[in-house]
């Protein structure tokens, strides 16, 4: 017998979080504000329950199971070995026998579509054997996908919730602009890292880690010109040594990265060469923070005084306008004029220290 979304009966009792595949996989995507969830008729069993959830990260939307994905995905596995390309479905969020969103596992190199969550084979390949998380999350457009209340409840009521990490930028610093020591250009800017999690987190190491692996790691934020202007990307392999690159099974130790406290925060200054001279006028960017993710499962990412945060974090988009002087100003964040952004902020912020301090 298949159950439809719209048939489940109703909820009583502890609650749960289930995901579904659809008895029709042929969907490829799915817009809530034109498709009805509950039409979805799902597959009789759920795939993934709370009950194979150890942690879920709401920072990076990654969550370790108690379990290796091999024996969740078990149509995506020959035993241990996965089948490449994956098997591209899409499913469904189910809390408490309500649907809450549709997702896709999807192949990086098939049809692309960045309007719903996805998993997919960068995932498979580069997450540790107890991982799932999705690609790209925080550029969805629609925030209710990223920060789900629905979701967020039910897996602090099953006690699998960690906030994990938040990123901003140092809007005053703004970007700094100048000649490098390789005849090419250097940027430099902050950005502040606050721990909302219940556990003290490890972030890699710009200095520890070393420029070749910190490099590989988080690639080198790339500025696109607007109005005309050209893009201005940097040279990042000619970096890299990759002879001088720690071995993946060596990605957990703690001697690569800093530790944050829970609850506490730290700035952090970013150094990149490699540029090309900036014209001048004005460019959008977009960057990420990222950890080493690779063989790096919950046993190997547990330490005794902290853990290992893991996935990627997409800090603000932002504009600057740069007028040839050492200093690029920051004008906009995510769409947001700063006069505006920094008053969010200040909000934010005082609002955090309230919360603390209650």
């Amino acid at each position: 017998m298949l159950v439809s979304a719209c048939v489940f009966p109703p909820f009583f009792g502890e609650t749960t979080i289930e995901y579904y595949f659809l008895e029709n996989d042929s969907l490829t995507t799915f817009n809530p504000a034109t498709q009805n969830i509950d039409s979805l008729v799902l597959q009789e069993e759920p795939w993934l329950t709370q009950d194979d959830i150890a942690l879920y990260d709401w920072s990076s939307h990654l969550m370790f199971l108690n379990k290796n994905k091999s024996e969740v995905l078990r149509d995506y596995y020959h035993g241990d070995t996965l089948q490449y390309p994956p098997i591209e479905q899409p499913f469904v969020v189910v809390v408490n026998n309500r649907p809450v969103y549709v997702g896709f596992f999807r192949s990086l190199f098939g049809d692309w579509n960045d309007e719903n969550p996805s998993i997919t084979d960068f995932e498979f390949m580069f997450y540790g054997a107890d991982v799932l998380s999705y690609f790209a999350i925080e550029s969805l457009i629609d925030d209710d996908l990223k920060n789900n209340a629905t979701l967020k409840n039910a897996l602090k009521s099953n006690d699998l919730f960690h906030a994990g990490i938040e990123v901003d930028l140092d809007l005053d610093y703004g970007i700094h602009i100048s000649p490098d020591t390789l005849g090419t250009t250097a940027i430099e800017y902050k950005i502040n890292i606050q721990n909302n999690d219940g556990d003290n987190l490890y972030i890699l190491d710009p200095v520890k880690a070393g420029k070749s692996f910190y490099l590989l790691t988080n690639l080198m934020p790339t500025f696109r010109g607007l109005n005309g202007l050209a893009n201005n990307a940097g040279n990042l392999y000619s970096q890299i040594d990759f002879f001088a690159l720690p071995s993946p099974d060596d990605y957990a130790n703690v001697d690569y990265y800093f530790l944050i406290p829970a609850g506490e925060d730290t700035t952090l200054t970013l150094y990149y060469t490699g540029y090309n001279s900036f014209e001048i006028g004005s460019y959008q960017c977009n960057h990420w923070l990222r950890n080493p993710s690779e063989y790096l499962t919950l046993e190997r990412a547990t330490k005794d005084d902290g853990r290992i945060w893991n996935g990627i974090i997409y800090p603000q988009t932002f504009e600057i306008s740069y007028d040839g002087g050492d200093i690029a100003t920051i004008t906009e964040v995510d769409g947001t004029t700063i006069s505006k952004q920094r008053t969010l902020q200040n909000t934010y912020l005082d609002y955090r220290e309230h919360q603390i301090t209650k």
